[in-house]
């Protein structure tokens, strides 16, 4: 991957940006220098720089060899996270949540077009009914500004054409670093501190292919906006916002 995480704090660098902090891999008397070495944003192992002393190649990063930690930027292809079913849910709580969700369903909406460019409503629609589906809403620790991060990892988001016109040429998958291999992970095994992973990927040659690590083009931690819900309520297009009326017509009753 063309970043990863500084070795000691939480900012992706490059591999140029890598040499300039710590040097080559050789000192001037032809020694291997002792360099810390970068971090997975996925899963927290070292990387080491690979072609940097290439000039006409571009440096990435990538796991050690013999590493056999898990790391799902590692999978051969894309493995969707699993809403398993809430033990002893909370119904109360999810009726209130959803309640809530669709009362700020634009501010919701508007995080998932933030990290995913150009989502469509039919998508968000489809992930909110698989939400219904699933019981996320059930889940005894789940808070609200969480949601539209599930959803951002429950999907993969493939290229966008219009008009003839590419709008996204790339395929963008989303992750939760490797605490987290179910959605129950996220109160189980962080404490609140778990990131998000930004993948970008290829378009496979063959079509119906899903890319995989083979396609990685790069990779990119981006800041959290826990905030989101602070914010003043986001316009819509009103073609979305008559098409999420249609589909929940009791929930966003005028």
């Amino acid at each position: 991957m063309k970043k990863a995480l500084h070795p000691t704090e939480k900012r992706p660098i490059t591999v140029v940006q890598y040499i300039q902090l710590f040097g080559p891999k050789l000192d001037p008397l032809g020694k291997r220098r002792n360099r810390p070495l970068a971090r997975c944003p996925a899963c927290n192992e070292a990387m080491h720089p690979r072609g940097e002393a290439d000039p006409e190649v571009d440096g990435v990063f990538a796991h050690k060899p013999k590493s056999t930690a898990y790391c799902p930027l590692k999978e051969s292809a894309a493995r969707p996270y699993q809403i398993l079913p809430p033990t002893n849910p909370d119904l109360g709580k999810a009726e209130r949540l959803r309640s809530a969700f669709f009362l700020h369903w634009k501010h919701h909406w508007k995080l998932i077009r933030d990290y995913a460019p150009f989502a469509d409503i039919k998508e968000f629609i489809a992930l909110i009914r698989h939400a219904d589906q699933q019981r996320l809403w059930q889940y005894r620790n789940i808070q609200e500004l969480e949601v539209p991060f599930i959803f951002l990892v429950l999907k993969d988001f493939p290229p966008i054409k219009s008009k003839g016109k590419w709008l996204r040429k790339e395929w963008i998958r989303f992750w939760f670093d490797s605490r987290v291999r179910s959605v129950e992970d996220l109160w189980i095994n962080t404490t609140g501190d778990w990131r998000i992973v930004k993948a970008i990927y290829a378009v496979p040659r063959k079509k119906d292919v899903v890319p995989g690590p083979a396609q990685l083009k790069s990779t990119e931690v981006p800041p959290l906006k826990l905030n989101f819900l602070d914010k003043v309520e986001p316009a819509v297009h009103p073609y979305q916002e008559s098409s999420m009326k249609a589909a929940f017509p009791e929930e966003l009753e005028a």
